[in-house]
């Protein structure tokens, strides 16, 4: 016999974590399933203890929805909390300002499997991406919108990337101008080629963190129709803490299918921890290459003489005016992205005080002005005060203006470094 009630609602659904844990102090992640828009249909059920909803969608996905806490028994399939999830409505609203979270399964603790479990379990995960990556596009589901690929870019770095490892092992070169996807390409390598355990060193925290996510997510690789919905996502440690020993290595590369880190944080290792790393990685990527010139990343790249490395980079020259080394193997023309509209145009307004605070009150209204604009909805508003001490003052002063109301919604990130934190940003409508 039918329910008497039966309802059909686009749900935002959280990210579900497989797998979370710290090892050493190092952040180890895998994500099951990543924050998706998906329609869905409620149903509601009533068990001793508890009332929720059973949600079932096109695509074959089940999971049961409860408004608390409870210890009742729901069976094997997800469970997701939403505080107050009383009606369809309660719901959508709860779950649009990133209010719910999964109940089940569990994620596992990555410090509760053995080494060797672990990196069985890593080794499983990347045979499994054997034949999941598409160069072409299957036909979109009805009423959903055809995958729109990769950029030309990227896949002509992949393609160079594929002839290059085909015949040699020599460091090679990707120079992609800023904006074209560096990023999405080091993702596409990796799940084209099933690299085993892959070690991304960048100059910065912020790049690592960025790049540590779009890891953990594959970025556009599933909503671009690269690979299927559900291939199986990597085990990401983000590197924050440098290795003491050799055995602390161990401890956090055989449980990860990436490790992120900064040049800062590797760099600055004994001589044996870095070989260690050499020996535990397969592959080496270093992003923002024209760094190289530094001592530090020169000496540590000599570790990975018999890795495979690939360099990625914005520009073909290195910070000290010299070429960037390793073979070239693919190089996109700057005019070529500007043709194709990879970059926007900015607008530039100066702003002068006397002293700081006048300076930060110019600031204030500039900003104030042009919250005032009509904008699209990707429009940046930047600020980069001559020193730090503005960010504390004058910057949070916009902030509040920003977020008073009336005005649209914007995230304000507070960087954690120095050197960046010169460089605030203002998102709205995202």
């Amino acid at each position: 016999m039918e329910a008497p009630f039966k309802q059909e609602i686009n749900l935002t659904l959280p990210a579900r974590t497989a797998v979370e844990g710290r090892i050493a102090g190092n952040p180890v992640r895998q994500l099951a399933e990543t924050t998706k828009d998906i329609p869905v249909v409620l149903q509601p059920f009533t068990t001793r203890y508890i009332d929720g909803f059973d949600a079932s969608a096109p695509d074959g996905t089940t999971f049961r929805i409860v408004p608390r806490t409870t210890t009742a028994d729901l069976g094997e399939i997800p469970v997701l909390l939403i505080p107050g999830a009383d009606n369809p409505q309660q719901i959508r609203k709860v779950l649009g300002s990133e209010g719910g979270r999964w109940l089940q399964p569990q994620a596992i603790d990555c410090a509760s499997l053995s080494r060797s479990e672990a990196a069985a379990r890593c080794a499983a995960l990347t045979e499994s991406w054997r034949g999941k990556f598409r160069f072409d596009h299957p036909e979109p589901l009805t009423g959903q919108p055809e995958p729109v690929g990769l950029r030309a870019p990227q896949i002509g770095a992949l393609h160079a990337v594929l002839a290059h490892w085909s015949v040699s092992t020599q460091p090679a070169t990707i120079v992609m101008p800023t904006g074209t996807g560096k990023t999405e390409t080091m993702l596409a390598v990796s799940v084209r080629t099933r690299i085993p355990r892959l070690l991304v060193v960048v100059p910065n925290v912020e790049v690592r963190d960025q790049i540590a996510n779009k890891f953990l997510t594959l970025g556009v690789l599933k909503q671009v129709g690269s690979i299927d919905a559900r291939t199986q996502l990597p085990v990401v440690a983000t590197l924050v803490h440098r290795p003491k020993t050799p055995d602390e290595v161990d401890e956090i590369f055989e449980r990860a299918n990436v490790i992120v880190t900064t040049m800062t944080v590797a760099g600055q290792c004994e001589p044996e921890v870095c070989g260690r790393m050499a020996a535990l990685a397969s592959h080496l990527f270093i992003d923002e290459a024209h760094h190289v010139a530094a001592r530090t990343w020169n000496d540590f790249k000599a570790f990975f003489h018999e890795r495979t490395v690939l360099q990625f980079t914005a520009t073909p020259f290195r910070t000290d005016g010299k070429r960037v080394d390793g073979k070239f193997i693919y190089v996109y023309p700057l005019a070529k992205a500007q043709a194709e509209g990879y970059f926007k145009p900015i607008r530039f307004r100066g702003v002068h005080g006397l002293d700081r605070d006048e300076a930060d009150d110019a600031i204030v209204n500039h900003v104030s002005r042009t919250l005032a604009e009509p904008m699209k909805p990707s429009t940046c508003v930047g600020c980069r005060p001559p020193t730090i001490a503005p960010v504390t003052a004058g910057c949070r002063n916009v902030h509040a203006i920003a977020t008073s109301p009336g005005e649209q919604p914007c995230r304000w990130p507070i960087p954690r470094s120095t050197s960046t934190s010169r460089k605030l940003r203002l998102r709205f409508g995202s």
